[in-house]
């Protein structure tokens, strides 16, 4: 009986935690952004859902309130409160029926072009993996190795802890965890592993958003841009990853859908975009190591963006701030290693040429 109870009870938890967290993304984003294309919102309601479960899984993590009894009123509680503050402002109804509409239309265009068999072909597998993900859990090496293993301690642990091991664990447990951290959230709502596949899919799609809507700020065709994202979701080195568990497609979606903000705030000067550009960027390099690069980047473009288009000093100051703020969800796991190991790249090495910056580890791990 207690069986069946919490297995209700998760059934009912999964839903009201995403309606919350996706609800309260899409109400910042009209908030931010209006007006915008519908798939510029639904980029920046994805940015902004990633970035604020990995917030608040490290804003509960001191105080080992990472548990459902908590996270969800306090997903629900935000929630009401943006919707009190902000729907009726933005017209979020309205604007929520007229994009549906559009993303339909964006189908039925596809059913009715040259693309409908290879989408067909896409929705059949994407069909077979669906079912199969959910009978079979993820069995990937890392994922069983250090991926879930991390995700299922801190879920029982209510929050992110150090976790002691020999051999490689000394390294896996230094490794970035933004990624991890959705993983977490998607074992928390199920108490168990049996959503682990539909939230690989769900971080799969929004790559292909990033993608699709990325080409179109670039100046694709709708066509073109949809022969893009399925391209790239497609590819061997992506598709076979979606169910595992692992971060790399997660590492994807973050890089493609800052695409679409980086190119905005170039074009137009926005602090909003930039903010969503760092936001993306920021949480990318959470995820792994070779983000950083991309981050700096993008903090540079931003910046020089913004004192080309000459704002004033009070408004720069103000989306600097903002901008750094989006970006530090990057930083938790780089001070912590910097703190244990004395360098932030840890297990890494950081080297300029020939000449070692920051030590790491003589024996990293092969995987």
């Amino acid at each position: 009986m207690l069986s069946w109870i919490l297995a209700l009870a998760t059934c009912v938890a999964a839903p009201v935690l995403v309606c919350a967290v996706g609800w309260t993304s899409y109400l910042t984003a009209l908030r931010l952004l209006r007006p915008a294309p519908t798939s510029v919102r639904a980029s920046a309601a994805t940015i902004l859902s990633y970035w604020v479960l990995t917030f608040l899984f490290y804003a509960l993590s001191p105080l080992g309130a990472f548990r459902l009894p908590i996270v969800l009123p306090t997903l629900l509680g935000s929630c009401a409160l943006a919707h009190c503050a902000w729907a009726v402002r933005v017209d979020a109804r309205a604007t929520l029926v007229n994009d549906c509409l559009r993303g339909r239309e964006l189908v039925t265009n596809v059913a009715r072009s040259g693309l409908r068999w290879l989408a067909w072909g896409a929705a059949i597998l994407i069909l077979v993996l669906t079912l199969r993900a959910s009978v079979a859990p993820p069995l990937g090496w890392d994922a069983l190795t250090y991926h879930l293993v991390k995700a299922g301690r801190w879920v029982q642990a209510g929050g992110w802890t150090a976790q002691t091991g020999a051999d490689a664990w000394s390294h896996y447990d230094y490794f970035p965890i933004n990624g991890e951290v959705l993983w977490a959230w998607t074992m928390l709502i199920a108490q168990g592993d049996r959503y682990l596949g539909l939230a690989g899919i769900g971080v799969w799609l929004s790559s292909l958003l990033g993608t699709y809507t990325a080409s179109r700020a670039l100046g694709a065709t709708e066509p073109r841009a949809v022969q893009a994202a399925i391209v790239l979701g497609f590819t061997p080195a992506v598709f076979r990853f979606v169910t595992t568990s692992y971060v790399d497609n997660v590492l994807l979606a973050a890089e493609m859908l800052s695409l679409v903000f980086v190119r905005r705030a170039v074009m137009h000067g926005s602090a909003s975009d930039a903010v969503l550009a760092l936001s993306a960027l920021g949480f990318a390099a959470g995820v792994k190591p070779t983000a950083l690069p991309p981050l700096g980047l993008g903090l540079t473009v931003v910046a020089l963006a913004a004192v080309w288009r000459r704002s004033p000093a009070g408004k720069r100051v103000w989306q600097a701030l903002a901008c750094l703020t989006a970006a530090a969800v990057a930083l938790p796991p780089y001070v912590r290693a910097w703190i244990d190991k004395g360098s932030p790249s840890y297990p890494f090495p950081l080297y300029f040429g020939s000449t070692q910056i920051l030590a790491g580890t003589r024996h990293l791990p092969t995987r």
